[in-house]
């Protein structure tokens, strides 16, 4: 019984002397295997910016937190935005806005036009004298040879009916245009009764009130703005951290980017992503469990202006853009403005087959979704409340038919906005309704 006692610390400190062998060659060995994922990830980090030297994408559009709008583009710049079908350079005036100081007073002879809108306004990845809104000019310009114009684009990337009101409102009035134009984008409807807009960016917005009205809300805007840049003061520390890291691997990493859009692609990683909260949020809890148990990906929130079966909350949105537009009338109307609504299509209602690749992605019933409706519903809005309309859907469509090629398309094949031809035909558009409506005097006709 003594030789049993006096054994035992001896084979104690042999169990542990073995058990620190097992924890040290254990370390080792998930120190190389940390060691060759990481060297791994970056030898295919490596290779993907070799065989894809920019994203599709611009990765900074060089906006800035505001109080009231949410954000700006930053003033006094030239920026050099890159992707991989295109660079550009972007002139930025001390207003935020896209091309040259505008002088706040009139020419006697001046036709001023002020276009409000997002990014297919701001047109970032086309050069400013390719702009819809520069071909405008020239396009009049050369039709109206004893009367000068001038067009002011004041669009931003991301903005919604409600920041274009606002823009109006304080930085626009001022240059009292003789036309201002809205160019209206099928996902200001829902953003308009929204807090936020794209990237998590914090917006302001409206509510309507019981007696019809709008009130404003969410002002001044937290500093979270576009593509997830952030002050951070009313965040907490694990948000920040999780924002900027979020932020920088979006800046500086392919691998990352390139991960990011396949698991949006793939039905069963893209719901998961957005169970953990780690992506966007589906329309809603019964759709997203809906999408889970058919493996499908749920149908965002911006997409269901084209449901034909609308839900309250969607009835609602469009309440607050009839308020908007009306308001917008209303306050045009008060500095001698006339108020023109263009409706930009999107690229999948103009060529059947990504239509089709959409439908089939989110499992769109043809008796239950229709891309035609949003243009519909807001030419209907716009004619009760007297506004100038102008739905571009089967102007795009007939021109899509003479670039049958895919290379000669309308828009961007990774980035969906309009290309030069895309804004070259908005221009004409403009054109044509603005020289036979709004300008005064005698017209020709284009053929003269």
């Amino acid at each position: 019984m003594n030789k049993q006692i006096k054994d035992r610390p001896a084979d104690t400190g042999k169990s542990r002397t073995s058990w620190k062998k097992r924890l040290s060659g254990l370390s080792k060995r998930l120190g190389l295997l940390g060691l060759s994922t990481f060297i791994c990830l970056l030898l295919l980090e490596g290779a993907l910016r070799v065989m894809i030297p920019t994203p599709g994408m611009p990765r900074e559009l060089y906006n800035q937190h505001d109080e009231i709008l949410g954000w700006e583009k930053q003033p006094n710049r030239r920026n050099h935005i890159k992707a991989a079908r295109y660079s550009t350079t972007q002139i930025v005036n001390s207003e935020g806005f896209i091309g040259p100081e505008y002088p706040i007073e009139k020419m006697h002879d001046e036709y001023r036009i002020l276009c409000l809108g997002d990014s297919y306004t701001e047109g970032y990845n086309v050069e400013f004298e390719d702009i819809f809104s520069e071909v405008l000019k020239r396009s009049l310009d050369g039709l109206t040879p004893d009367r000068r114009v001038e067009v002011i684009n004041t669009g931003v990337g991301g903005y919604s009916t409600d920041q274009e009101y606002l823009v109006f409102e304080h930085k626009a009035k001022k240059y009292c245009p003789d036309l201002t134009v809205l160019m209206f984008y099928h996902n200001d409807v829902w953003l308009n009764a929204r807090p936020t807009g794209f990237g998590g960016a914090l917006k302001p917005y409206y509510k309507l009130t019981e007696d019809g009205q709008l009130e404003l809300t969410n002002v001044p805007v937290p500093p979270v703005f576009l593509f997830g840049q952030t002050d951070g003061q009313h965040l907490s520390l694990s948000q920040r951290i999780v924002v900027r890291s979020k932020r920088w691997l979006s800046l500086n990493s392919r691998l990352y980017e390139n991960v990011r859009q396949a698991v949006k692609q793939t039905p069963f990683l893209d719901n998961l992503v957005i169970r953990m909260g780690m992506g966007r949020k589906a329309a809603d809890d019964t759709l997203l469990d809906t999408a889970a148990e058919t493996g499908r990906t749920a149908v965002p929130d911006l997409y269901r202006v084209w449901e034909i079966d609308q839900k309250p909350e969607v009835d609602y949105a469009w309440a607050v853009t009839r308020a908007l537009l009306g308001k917008l009338k209303t306050e045009t109307s008060a500095i001698g403005s006339d108020f023109f609504v263009y409706y930009i299509p999107n690229r999948e209602a103009i060529y059947p087959e990504l239509w089709e690749k959409m439908r089939e992605k989110y499992d769109m019933k043809e008796d239950e979704w229709d891309i035609e409706k949003c243009g519909r519903d807001l030419s209907r809005i716009c004619d009760e409340l007297g506004i100038a309309f102008f739905n571009s859907t089967e102007a795009y469509r007939a021109a899509a038919t003479s670039f049958s090629e895919v290379d000669e398309r309308l828009y961007g094949e990774l980035d969906a906005h309009w290309n030069e031809r895309g804004h070259y035909l908005a221009g004409e558009h403009l054109t044509e309704n603005i020289y036979h409506s709004f300008l005064p005097g005698p017209h020709l006709s284009r053929t003269e």
